[in-house]
């Protein structure tokens, strides 16, 4: 009997780095996470002609630090960060990898990658469907003049209905934080439209990473930021949506997806909403706005630095 087929990202090339001049060799031009963490003072960038992309790989990583760290019980705060720079990673990032290693797999049932469980009997659609990027439906098109089924469009790295396993893994990581598509009232990120999104960057990978690690904010427990983690660790809370942890919302499901695996290529995923958001309807409750996510009550329909 065969084994599964399996794509392990932690060991897999598929993100793209530049490294810096100093780096010893090897020096490929790709990297899996393993690879991108414990060489990341010698990579100096992640380089990818998609921004959407490039900033998805950065969360990926950024959160994955994150939550070992809180899994060890070294939440990062401002000192401890200093310390990280100095020393660099500790062992507890490489035992995470190593611990919740099938959630890091584009075909693992159990837990794939970035592919929360559909509930219902949704038909898979057009891979193109997972990227904003590429157009879809009725959306207007902006970047590439192709239809989403067209098996000879153009290339976005493989042509758009035909991606590879390294394409299509690099394509979930962009959908929680830059979700375009879906009906009105479907949660387009966990904030609403996607905001716009800022990174430090350091002198290398590694210090982009420890630089952009987010303080704790105050508003969740370290109980709670143990018990509810990033996807490939815990089961996002639906009820929780107003309130997450932080590396719980670094990897919120907006969608359901299931990637469907062709002969030489990914052809078709199911791709559906996750959750839709409701008004508070409480007085002096906060609001849900489709377009701009939470805010305060207002009397207008507008956020309230346009009242």
């Amino acid at each position: 009997m065969s084994a599964p087929h399996s794509y392990n990202l932690l060991v897999k090339p598929w993100i793209p780095v530049t490294w810096r001049n100093d780096a010893a060799e090897p020096r490929e031009p790709k990297v899996g996470i393993t690879e991108a963490l414990q060489r990341s003072r010698d990579i100096r960038s992640i380089s990818h002609t998609s921004p959407f992309i490039e900033f998805g790989l950065y969360r990926l990583l950024i959160t994955i630090v994150l939550d070992a760290y809180i899994v060890a019980g070294r939440r990062p705060t401002i000192g401890k960060m200093k310390q990280m720079l100095a020393l660099g990673f500790g062992s507890c990032v490489y035992k995470y990898l190593d611990d919740y290693k099938h959630g890091f797999d584009l075909w693992n049932d159990d837990n794939r990658f970035l592919q929360p469980k559909p509930i219902d009997d949704t038909k898979a659609g057009p891979v193109a469907n997972l990227f904003s990027a590429v157009p879809s439906g009725a959306n207007v098109i902006h970047w590439h003049h192709f239809l989403e089924d067209e098996d000879d469009a153009p290339a976005v790295g493989a042509a758009a209905s035909r991606i590879s396993e390294e394409e299509a893994a690099q394509w979930l990581t962009t959908v929680s934080p830059f979700t375009f598509k879906g009906k009105y009232g479907a949660a387009r990120t966990l904030a609403g439209d996607p905001p716009i999104y800022a990174l430090v960057l350091g002198r290398s990978l590694f210090e982009t990473l420890v630089l952009n690690l987010p303080r704790p904010s105050g508003r969740v427990t370290a109980k709670q930021e143990l018990e509810r983690g990033a996807s490939w660790r815990t089961t996002p809370d639906f009820a929780e949506t107003k309130l997450p942890t932080l590396a719980e919302g670094f990897t919120w499901p907006v969608r359901y997806i299931r990637l469907e695996r062709g002969r030489d290529a990914i052809t078709k995923s199911i791709y559906a909403v996750a959750f839709k958001k409701t008004k508070e309807t409480k007085i002096n409750a906060p609001v849900y706005d489709v377009k701009y996510g939470w805010r305060p009550k207002s009397t207008t329909s507008s956020p309230l630095w346009f009242s």
